[in-house]
């Protein structure tokens, strides 16, 4: 559509994306849809200053199951051997289901960010940076992605005992073909080739 197209034309040529859009509210992913369409009325663009791209489908996370049964059902090449329930427990707030429904973003700044601005953006933005066991839930599901750029989960943050008591945080990186679940400093400024885990919550 030409910039200088009249408002009647633009009506029209909407007519048929909006039918599209209702029909969609109709269906087993409504709730994906629709928030794709609040994030374009917020301006939240793929060319805004740190982009996303959202699955439509709704992930189930089974918070019952143990982080070595996730880690099994993902078929990680290497695991760091310091990630274990001791060291990244569950800690669900009172009343959250332990089966939850969620939907997944990878969060794309573009430039070199530290993990608290990184938090902070994401949470200005709606979602909220997801768990390990989020991230696991993803990657089982979604092998792919890690091949191309390094994806951090922020809601996990782990204080090492050893190698200086650093903060550490899960990660999902890829090694000559091989997918990873590293761990990454909770510290360090994050490159513009890192993508961050967040979800939202359908409940």
């Amino acid at each position: 559509m030409s910039k200088h197209a009249r408002p009647g034309n633009a009506l029209a040529e909407l007519a048929g994306p909006l039918s599209d859009f209702f029909e969609k509210l109709g269906g087993e992913e409504s709730g994906a849809w629709l928030e794709a369409f609040k994030r374009f009325l917020r301006k939240e663009s793929p060319w805004s200053e740190a982009s996303s791209t959202t699955k439509s489908n709704i992930l189930i996370v089974d918070y019952a199951l143990t982080l070595a049964q996730m880690i099994q059902a993902g078929r990680y090449d290497w695991v760091h051997p310091d990630i274990d329930e001791d060291n990244f427990p569950l800690n669900l707030p009172p009343g959250f289901p332990t089966r939850g429904q969620i939907i997944p973003e990878l969060i794309h700044f573009n430039r070199l960010i530290s993990s608290d601005k990184a938090i902070a953006e994401i949470k200005r933005r709606g979602p909220r940076p997801a768990t390990i066991w989020e991230l696991l839930a993803f990657g089982e599901h979604n092998p792919d992605p890690q091949r191309q750029f390094s994806i951090i989960a922020l809601g996990s943050v782990w204080r090492r005992r050893n190698g200086g008591g650093f903060w550490v945080v899960p990660s999902f990186v890829s090694h000559a073909g091989r997918r990873e679940l590293r761990l990454r400093s909770f510290n360090c400024a994050f490159s513009d080739r890192c993508r961050f885990l967040a979800v939202r919550d359908t409940a």
